[in-house]
């Protein structure tokens, strides 16, 4: 019975184990069959390198077939570097060092391809520590490397493109730092790839257009759509503004999220300047001629009034030989003779501007004796007179040269520009007549344009109430005056001056600031050199 009962246990035993075997079997088979699946190369090996297992797809690029024994196949016949890298330089020992090594190599396929892959071997330790067999996955990573290497040929044209390109490219992120941007960028700012990397935009963009640019990046995200930013200025790295034409877009993630933005930015300055510079010409014409026709219509209006007024005061003088002495009504015909004496002043006022350049004589004159004889005239000791708070002063250049011209007409002109002067200032001041002699060697832009040559300048400064900008382009028209009429009287005054500037080929400037006086600046041709 004992004996009987230790068969019966060993036969338990042994089904146990036929059992047991028979599912490693099949866990085998079922894990053979998924590793068979897998497009990885799977493989097993000893750690002296003998290939114990290979899935089919190693197998099949090893060109080993499935019932071959593996025992004949050489692991160098996939290619020597690789087996070299696996089995002696960085797979078996790297693996052994860290347990798990990955890298990438490449291996050649029973086509004679060499297919770049990427593996990963694992290091599998007995009880004791050492090791006793590796795993090794290998993956075919050359569709992934033709779509690297197409995408750095990808940014290398576009990276091109925009190096090539004279518009600065940039990207910026949601809190308007720059991410990207190319070296038009770094151009056009003057600032470093260091200084712009991380830089907020809004460091860049001059103050007055900073609300203007704002508003455009926050429509770009409210809309997902472009805007066309027409001119906003940037201040670069040395000061110096800049006017930028900008096209924004939104930057999106893989979601089509709005992650950031980019600009195209075009530098208009130059175009801007034209511009501007066109529209100064343009205006300057629209003067020169608007005082043409009011000359001439002038010379037409001052023969007929001259006749009327002609009239008047022979009449008056005759009416007032036949009122007594002591009569009550000389009054008002000495009244009416005064009253036509401005007018014929205002007439002779009117005739100077409507023979402009007719009269003017081609003497040699020099300003420094114009200037002097002026301020021996009853014309200017009334003045002195009628502003006895002003202190007039003169800073003439001994060594100044001549200029052609005619002296009665200089002389005239220079009396209205120290008469305005003088009306400027309401209580105590002062007005300087100052004589130069300038080479300019680039052009000036101001009320006038002033070519580069050599000058005779004669300049007229007041300490008075200044001129606002608005009446700038004004001040020379006839009978435009911010004055009350009546002290010099005609309101033609700088209008004659204008006049008598442009007869001797001469430029006119006009500095001025409200509540802190205003400068005439005259520009006389030096006589041979205009």
């Amino acid at each position: 019975m004992e004996r009987s009962g230790e068969l019966e246990k060993e036969s338990i035993q042994n089904a146990r184990q036929t059992a047991e075997h028979r599912k490693t079997e099949r866990d085998i088979v079922r894990l053979t069959s998924i590793l068979d699946s897998t497009s990885d190369l799977v493989g097993i090996a000893s750690p002296d390198g003998l290939v114990i297992y290979l899935n089919a797809a190693g197998r099949s690029v090893a060109g080993v077939g499935a019932e071959e024994d593996l025992s004949a196949f050489d692991i160098s016949r996939m290619h020597p570097a690789w087996a070299w890298k696996i089995l002696r330089d960085e797979g078996f020992p790297g693996a052994i060092r860290q347990g798990v090594w990955e890298g990438e190599t490449a291996i050649v396929s029973r086509d004679g391809v060499e297919r770049p892959v990427s593996q990963v071997i694992i290091a599998h330790r007995s009880p004791d520590g050492t090791p006793e067999y590796f795993s090794t996955i290998i993956r075919d990573i050359s569709d992934r490397k033709r779509v690297e290497a197409a995408l750095r040929e990808s940014e290398k044209r576009y990276r091109n493109v925009l190096e090539n390109l004279d518009d600065a490219y940039y990207e910026v992120d949601l809190e308007g730092n720059y991410v990207f941007f190319n070296e038009a960028m770094v151009r056009k700012t003057g600032y470093s790839w260091e200084e712009l990397s991380g830089t907020n935009y809004r460091q860049l963009i001059t103050p007055e257009t900073d609300r203007q640019v704002r508003d455009a990046f926050l429509n770009v995200y409210r809309t997902g759509k472009p805007v066309h930013l027409l001119e906003h200025g940037v201040s670069r790295k040395d000061g110096s503004k800049r006017n930028l034409e900008s096209w924004v877009s939104p930057v999106l993630d893989e979601q089509d999220r709005i992650i950031g933005f980019r600009g195209v930015a075009r530098d208009v300055t130059e175009r801007k300047q034209a511009e501007e510079e066109k529209q100064k010409l343009a205006e300057r014409l629209h003067r020169v001629e608007q005082m043409e026709s009011l000359g001439q219509l002038a010379g037409g209006v001052a023969h007929v009034l001259n006749n009327i007024l002609g009239i008047l005061g022979g009449y008056a003088e005759l009416l007032l030989a036949e009122i007594p002495e002591d009569g009550k009504a000389r009054q008002y015909v000495n009244k009416m003779i005064q009253s036509t004496q401005r007018g014929t002043m205002i007439i002779q006022d009117l005739l100077t501007l409507a023979r402009r350049g007719v009269a003017m004589a081609g003497d040699v004159v020099n300003l420094n004796p114009v200037i002097s004889g002026f301020l021996t005239t009853p014309a200017f000791q009334k003045m002195k007179a009628d502003y006895s708070r002003v202190c007039f002063r003169t800073e003439c250049d001994p060594r100044l040269p001549d200029i052609k011209g005619s002296q009665a007409a200089l002389e005239k002109m220079l009396m209205n520009l120290v008469s305005n002067a003088a009306e400027a200032i309401t209580g105590e001041g002062e007005v300087t007549i100052r004589t130069e002699n300038r080479r300019l060697e680039d052009t000036i832009i101001g009320h006038d344009e002033v070519r580069a040559g050599d000058y005779v300048v004669l300049k007229v400064s007041d300490t008075g109430t200044g001129i606002a900008d608005e009446n700038k382009k004004k001040i020379f028209e006839p009978f435009y005056t911010r004055k009350a009429m009546g002290k010099n009287g005609t309101g033609l005054g700088l209008s004659i001056v204008w006049g008598t500037v442009k007869d001797h080929n001469g430029y006119i400037d006009v500095l001025s600031r409200v509540g802190e006086g205003s400068t005439f600046t005259v520009y006389f041709p030096v006589l041979g050199k205009s």
